[in-house]
C-alpha cells in the first residue's frame, strides 16, 4: 500500500513539474536556441545521473545488443527529437496552446498501444483522459486559448512532439521493466546529450557569451 501511494505521489509531482515547465521554458527559448537549450538540459542531467548511479552503486545491466540497440531510438523519441520539437514549437506558439496540445499525449499513447495490441480502451480510461483534458481547459481558461494562423507552425510542432513522446511511452514500457530504470534514464540522457552536442558545437563554443538574464 505504501509503495502504491509513493508511486502515485511521484506521478503527481511529475505532472506538477511538467505543468509549471511551460512558462519558464517559453521565456528561455525566446533568448537562446531551443535545440541548444534541450542539449544543455540533457547533457547536464545525464552527467548528474551518472554520478548518482555510481554513488548509489546501482547494478548496471549487462551490456548486450538487446540492451544497447533500443536505447538510441528511445532516446530520439523521448528526448532528442521529441523535446527539440517541443521547444521549437513552444517558441512559436503560446504556453497555453502548448499545455492544451500536450494533453493529447495520454490519448495518443493509448491509441498507439491499442493498435499494437498492448492495451484496450475501457470506460475508466476514457473518463480519466476526458477529465484530464477538461481540467486543463478549465485551469488555463477557454478564453485564453488561441489557435490561429500565426501559431499554426508552433502548434503543429508541439503536436509532433506529443506524438514522439506517446510513441516513446508505448514502446519503452517493456524495456524499462526489463532493465534498471535508473541506468536506462541515465544512458538516454547521455546519448541524447552527445548526439545533440554534435549539431550544437558552434553554440557550445559561444556558451560563455550567452546572456541568461
Amino acid at each position: 500500500v505504501l509503495r502504491v501511494k509513493a508511486v502515485i505521489a511521484v506521478l503527481v509531482l511529475i505532472q506538477i513539474l511538467f505543468g509549471i515547465n511551460f512558462t519558464p521554458s517559453k521565456i528561455v527559448v525566446t533568448e537562446i536556441s531551443p535545440f541548444f537549450w534541450s542539449n544543455i538540459r540533457f547533457l547536464f542531467a545525464g552527467v548528474i545521473l551518472l554520478f548518482i548511479s555510481l554513488i548509489m552503486r546501482r547494478p548496471h545491466p549487462k551490456v548486450t545488443k538487446e540492451f544497447l540497440l533500443p536505447l538510441i531510438p528511445l532516446s530520439l523519441l523521448g528526448m532528442s527529437v521529441g523535446q527539440s520539437l517541443f521547444m521549437l514549437g513552444l517558441r512559436q506558439t503560446s504556453s497555453i496552446n502548448t499545455a492544451v496540445i500536450t494533453t493529447t499525449i495520454p490519448i495518443l499513447t493509448l491509441a498507439i498501444s491499442i493498435m499494437r495490441g498492448k492495451d484496450s480502451i475501457t470506460m475508466l480510461k476514457a473518463i480519466g483522459v476526458s477529465l484530464a483534458f477538461i481540467g486543463v481547459l478549465t485551469i488555463k481558461g477557454f478564453e485564453n486559448i488561441n489557435f490561429s494562423v500565426q501559431t499554426l507552425k508552433g502548434d503543429f510542432m508541439v503536436l509532433l512532439a506529443s506524438m514522439c513522446f506517446a510513441l516513446f511511452l508505448s514502446f519503452s514500457g517493456e524495456y524499462v521493466k526489463k532493465y534498471d530504470n535508473f541506468w536506462v534514464t541515465t544512458w538516454m540522457f547521455l546519448i541524447s546529450g552527445v548526439l545533440m552536442f554534435i549539431f550544437n558545437f558552434s553554440h557550445w563554443m559561444n556558451f560563455s557569451s550567452i546572456n541568461f538574464t
